[in-house]
């Protein structure tokens, strides 16, 4: 009886262990079973009627068998006993401990390297400076202005808007009556010419022939930028230096988009887009890129501004803002020039003036080549007095000339009411606009 018992119950588990998927639990409990099971055999005992007597070792169990195969000659094979389904599930544990062990450790050898990463780039993939800085190198030129006679006199930066074509954009004010205008690239000279400018918005763009290893500024956007951004302003400052040196200096976006608007600035328009900067920008600076972490322009600088109400001020530059230059740029590139007659237009201090009895107005010392104001005689570097423009006063500074002519375009002329020095008598000449 107790070997029939054995028999029965050994059938039942082995085939729920073949023929079942259990967890791990499950087979747990078929072992247990197992052992239960082995120990009846072990004991021998039984209390029913009839018992007979158990065999000294447990019997394996009856063999399981599954319909032969054909050409397998019907032979069965023989289940694992209770001892063999522990072994199992043993390994089994064992490998699963070993899978888990395994991915942990990849997981953790992924977080080491993260980590790393993390620390040796400071956790962002945004360029250093000094990769920003080898970017736009290409794209940025020395601006050098020469006078007749006094060799160069001024000098500023500019940026290729059109490498192929050889354009390049400055601020109006650095070829402001220039006779020569030239570029420096690599060390070398080459001759420019003025395209176009429009002094009102303080921009120029100027044209080389040689355009060899110049490289086209990418235009970023005023809309992604934001105040706190990193910024890099680049350009040919003046310093300590006797020979000219790209410099560029670093620092954060103030405000992405406001005015410059500084009675107190005569030589300065109006400027109605501006990115406000805390990155150095210095007397050469001028017309050079103010550039993003994109390495793409977001302005072109122009002006500072260090007293306010009689206070020292730190920390505020001002550039052009890219959608504003985005706006005339092209106009001058096509050759469109805005309030300009190419006279080299500055402010005169007012204490000379009224030393000489001369009323407030604009200085002009010069006129590019070529252009009308250059045709109706001011380009023999000879410095006169503009006192009015159509009849209306200057007061000395720029942003008079354009509240009176600052839209004009190509066609239109304007009468400027000219001295040419102390005691002359005032005389109207008509100038027509590039």
């Amino acid at each position: 009886m107790v070997l029939n018992f054995v028999n029965q119950r050994l059938r039942v588990l082995y085939s729920y262990a073949q023929g079942k998927g259990f967890g791990f639990q499950q087979q747990f409990f078929i072992v247990q079973q197992a052992k239960y099971i082995a120990g009846r055999m072990a004991g021998g005992q039984d209390n029913g009627a009839g018992a007979e007597q158990t065999p000294a070792s447990p019997p394996h169990p009856p063999v399981m068998s599954p319909a032969p195969a054909a050409g397998a000659g019907g032979a069965a094979s023989v289940p694992p006993t209770p001892s063999r389904i522990e072994r199992i599930m043993l390994r089994r544990s064992v490998n699963r401990a070993m899978i888990i062990a395994a991915i942990s450790g990849v997981v953790a050898v992924i977080a080491i390297v993260v980590v790393v990463i993390l620390v040796t780039t400071g956790g962002s993939s945004a360029p250093s400076s000094a990769e920003i800085v080898a970017a736009v190198k290409p794209s940025t030129v020395d601006v050098l202005i020469s006078q007749t006679g006094e060799g160069v006199v001024a000098g500023g930066t500019g940026w290729v808007l059109d490498a192929d074509r050889g354009l390049i954009v400055s601020n109006n004010h650095v070829i402001n009556g220039a006779d020569t205008v030239q570029v420096v690239v690599d060390g070398k000279k080459r001759q420019a010419q003025v395209v176009a400018a429009t002094p009102c918005q303080d921009m120029s763009v100027i044209r080389v022939a040689d355009n060899s290893g110049l490289k086209t500024m990418p235009l970023g956007s005023q809309a992604k930028l934001e105040a706190g951004d990193t910024v890099v302003a680049v350009g040919f400052p003046a310093s300590a230096s006797p020979q000219d040196h790209l410099v560029a200096t670093v620092g954060s976006v103030s405000d992405p988009k406001t005015e410059y608007d500084v009675a107190q600035a005569a030589d300065v328009p109006l400027l109605a887009n501006v990115v406000q900067t805390d990155a150095a920008i210095n007397p050469g600076n001028s017309g050079g890129p103010l550039v993003d972490q994109d390495k793409q322009l977001v302005g072109m600088n122009t002006a500072g501004l260090d007293e306010a109400g009689g206070r020292r001020l730190q920390g505020q530059g001002y550039a052009i803002g890219v959608d504003q230059i985005k706006r005339y740029v092209p106009l001058l590139a096509a050759g469109t020039s805005i309030g300009w007659t190419g006279l080299g237009l500055e402010p005169a201090d007012p204490a000379v003036l009224q030393r000489q009895n001369l009323p407030a107005g604009l200085l002009v010392k010069n006129a590019i080549p070529g252009t009308p104001a250059d045709k109706a005689g001011f380009g023999d570097n000879k410095t006169r007095l503009i006192t009015a423009v159509n009849g209306k006063p200057l007061d000395g500074t720029i942003r008079s000339y354009c509240n009176i002519v600052g839209d004009a375009r190509k066609g239109q002329s304007a009468i400027f009411t000219v001295i040419s020095g102390p005691g002359a008598a005032p005389q109207q000449v008509r100038i027509p606009f590039a």
